[in-house]
């Protein structure tokens, strides 16, 4: 019972830490393209679905992912696939890991999860501010769109992009907000509201 659980959650632990290194050299992959799908509901929370297309060379053993969650906010329901295959996801405090095998290959794969109470809720307005990634991101993005989807179509929106994000914001006509950032580099802050 409890002394078995224990002991396989050490050992999934320990064999994590073998398979993966500590730190995995830049020149071992590229991420060529990453598309976030943001989905607001109503409730305050917000459906994140990341499309991740990895371009490695070399042996591997998985990716890795960091999500820091704002005060007030949580993070929850996350998992992993690739071609509707659910992955094994490892978390580490903010550091999610995705174990999946494979070698000298282009891997996409969907990381999905929940932001609790990510839209905060004002009498005359709502307000989704995030950043997904920040300056410890170790990796640049060789492509990456940002879209957010409101809960139903509206016309009154305004957005902003910070700092690589800024000036990369396209409203259409359904609400929707799709920010065309190109190229990150990495160690940049890049934030949406």
């Amino acid at each position: 019972g409890f002394f078995m659980k224990r002991l396989i959650g050490f050992i999934i632990i320990f064999v994590s830490l073998l398979i993966f290194p500590a730190q995995v050299m830049a020149d071992d992959f590229t991420i060529d393209q990453m598309t976030i799908n943001v989905y607001l509901q109503n409730d305050g929370h917000v459906q994140v679905e990341e499309v991740q297309t990895y371009q490695f060379d070399g042996k591997f053993n998985g990716i890795t992912r960091t999500l820091f969650h704002k005060e007030g906010t949580n993070i929850t329901n996350v998992q992993a696939f690739e071609n509707g295959e659910a992955l094994n996801v490892l978390q580490e405090g903010s550091l999610y890991r995705i174990f999946r095998h494979a070698e000298d290959e282009t891997v996409t794969i969907s990381f999905v999860y929940t932001i609790e109470d990510g839209v905060t809720v004002y009498s005359d307005v709502a307000e989704f501010y995030w950043g997904f990634f920040d300056t410890s991101n170790p990796t640049p993005y060789e492509q990456l769109d940002i879209i957010i989807h409101p809960p139903q179509p509206t016309s009154d929106v305004i957005a902003f992009g910070y700092d690589v994000v800024e000036g990369s914001a396209q409203i259409e006509k359904n609400g929707t907000v799709h920010f065309k950032v190109g190229y990150v580099p990495e160690e940049k802050n890049g934030n949406i509201r």
